[in-house]
């Protein structure tokens, strides 16, 4: 018997809740879940996160199966993968389209503005890449001209257009036909994640009582590092140490020592840069709202110091 191939993609969107979503669908007993949860297989070549010597053009489809090589028998009838990228990629969009049948594709969607403010406090904190006296206005200024700076952090340059989820998103209703698309809203994940799976259930049709009780655990959340530089070295060292060298318990002294959690009281002109942004994003809200048939309104609710000067760099619409 052929290894097994996924019937069930989450395939995006980056800082959108994918995480959240694998880890809560991959403890479903109906579901087994990649031995990765990123396994980024299906990514373009150039892509920044393309694995040389892990995808499907190196290792051809039984590459792929391999990741699912522990799903045998039991009561699993979901097989399933999520990587956010996917969104993005033309390579990712041609393979899975092909499968005979097609798998089921699932996409949660956050407000664009949340989003790149997100990924802008996840790149200065959690990665620490991003210096922390950058400001988010200036930060989408580096964006929109390329800053040198950024080159070779395409995840970081493309926050403003990969935002723009219409444009993606109508490929993958094009080669899926909408019976086999879902999409969520990250929102309604925050707000009521046990009504969500259950509405998720309903359409994979595994049993909704799973949830009841459920423990929906924080996963993947953002952080403020206190020490930028401490928290960089300690990524770089953690990289190379097998998990049998990682002392128990010292993660969580450091976080108690250089980790503070929580959300954090953004600033008066952050405030009006996320306003801006949200206009320069209603227009391809809109389109979103129309292709999806979802109720987008919060999305579009007026923010305090949406107007004022001019922002040159954030005039454009939403045609990246």
């Amino acid at each position: 018997m052929s290894m097994l191939l996924p019937n069930l993609i989450i395939a995006g969107a980056p800082k959108c809740g994918t995480t959240a979503l694998f880890c809560y669908l991959a403890a479903h007993p109906e579901v087994c879940a990649s031995s990765e949860k990123e396994t980024c297989f299906l990514m373009d070549a150039g892509y920044p996160l393309y694995r040389p010597q892990c995808n499907i053009d190196h290792l051809g489809i039984e590459g792929y199966r391999q990741f699912f090589s522990h799903c045998k028998g039991g009561d699993s009838r979901i097989y399933l993968e999520a990587t956010p990228d996917y969104l993005y990629q033309e390579t990712a969009l041609r393979v899975l389209s092909g499968f005979d049948p097609q798998p089921k594709v699932v996409f949660i969607l956050r407000k664009p503005s949340e989003r790149i403010y997100s990924l802008f406090r996840f790149a200065q904190n959690n990665m620490a890449v991003l210096d922390a006296s950058i400001s988010f206005k200036k930060f989408l200024e580096m964006v929109e001209c390329r800053d040198p700076s950024l080159l070779g952090r395409d995840i970081l340059l493309n926050a403003i257009g990969h935002s723009n989820y219409a444009i993606h998103l109508e490929k993958w209703f094009t080669a899926f036909g909408r019976e086999r698309v879902k999409v969520l809203l990250f929102e309604e994940l925050v707000a009521d994640p046990r009504a969500l799976m259950e509405e998720l259930c309903c359409w994979l049709e595994l049993e909704p009582e799973f949830y009841e009780g459920f423990d929906f655990q924080k996963q993947n959340e953002a952080v403020t590092v206190k020490s930028q530089a401490i928290h960089y070295w300690r990524r770089r060292i953690a990289r190379y140490l097998p998990a049998g060298l990682k002392p128990k318990g010292l993660r969580a002294l450091y976080d108690r020592l250089n980790i503070t959690r929580g959300g954090v009281e953004r600033s008066a002109e952050e405030q009006v840069t996320l306003a801006r942004l949200d206009q320069r994003f209603a227009e391809g809200v809109e389109w979103l709202g129309v292709l999806t048939g979802l109720d987008l309104s919060t999305w579009s609710q007026t923010r305090e110091g949406g107007r004022g000067e001019n922002c040159a760099t954030l005039e454009k619409t939403h045609g990246e």
